[in-house]
């Protein structure tokens, strides 16, 4: 990892490959650990790899975190027939951690923090990459209904670019961040509103990706709902769930002790906790990682 200078606690970098016969991309942040192992961490839909900064600081572990397949600085693609479908980011995935492996980013063996949507592709192909643990932050995949609020707002194009123009306006941004219910960082407003602005197109992967993965009915796809491939996982996984108001946890939670997962309970945690509770995740974290 010689070409990474540590000028700060946080490097970032961008490693290019070949992704179905293209040239493609992946963002990491970098955070070195206090003793060896890797672990991968996958952000969840309509954030980035910096919303595990303040975590990364408190593990012991090496942590990379990558901006998923359309965030961030990592490859976007919005032509006509580009696909943001679960399959294509678990391929995206599997070609990204390749291509870590070979640069000497990643451990040719590695542990996954994994939240939210992003636990789809990486059960999708769990069996073709060397994981030797995996922790799960209120995963997807494992029940046919989530949010229906969520989905709607997302699966049904009422947020579309022209309503977005709007809605980002200042005095209606300031209005809406006012009176919503919706926790959130200032910087991640921030950023919110400068990628509608300047039109950077996060939101219509994000739509692509949830037309793909979810009806307006709040029902998952086929394509979404795979207990089955969860079932495959051979190796330990922690599950840290709290008040999660997308997935509905009961399912995940059965699902868990069905089959062993270690679990933790985390009361009135948010679904993005890693970023409000960064101390207590990086406790329970360590604690299993040790």
């Amino acid at each position: 990892m010689d070409y990474f200078i540590k000028q700060s606690k946080v490097v970032e970098e961008r490693i290019s490959f070949d992704f179905n016969g293209k040239p493609s991309y992946v963002n990491v942040r970098f955070f070195e650990g206090k003793r060896p192992g890797n672990l991968l961490a996958l952000h969840g839909l309509g954030t980035q790899g910096y919303c595990f900064d303040k975590v990364a600081d408190k593990l012991k572990l090496t942590l990379i975190a990558i901006d998923w397949y359309g965030y961030g600085k990592s490859d976007r693609r919005l032509g006509k027939n580009d696909k943001y479908e679960a399959q294509t980011c678990a391929d995206w995935l599997l070609v990204a951690v390749t291509a870590l492996q070979a640069r000497g980013v990643l451990a040719s063996k590695f542990s996954v923090l994994a939240i939210s949507m992003s636990a789809i592709p990486l059960a999708l192909d769990y069996e073709k990459m060397p994981i030797e643990k995996i922790i799960l932050i209120h995963p997807a995949g494992l029940d046919k209904k989530i949010s229906k609020k969520f989905a709607f707002g997302l699966s049904s194009g009422i947020l579309s670019d022209g309503l977005l123009n709007v809605l980002t306006l200042h005095p209606v941004w300031e209005l809406i961040w006012k009176f919503t219910p919706i926790q959130s960082s200032d910087e991640r407003r921030r950023y919110i509103r400068a990628d509608v602005l300047q039109h950077n197109g996060e939101f219509e992967v994000l739509r692509r990706y949830s037309r793909s993965g979810f009806d307006f009915f709040g029902n998952m796809r086929k394509t979404h709902y795979i207990p089955e491939y969860f079932n495959r996982i051979k190796c330990p996984v922690l599950l840290l769930y709290g008040n999660d108001t997308i997935f509905y946890k009961k399912k995940y939670v059965e699902f868990a002790n069905k089959v062993g997962w270690k679990t933790v309970h985390l009361p009135n945690f948010p679904h993005n906790m890693v970023r409000s509770h960064a101390d207590i995740i990086a406790r329970s974290i360590n604690d299993f990682l040790d």
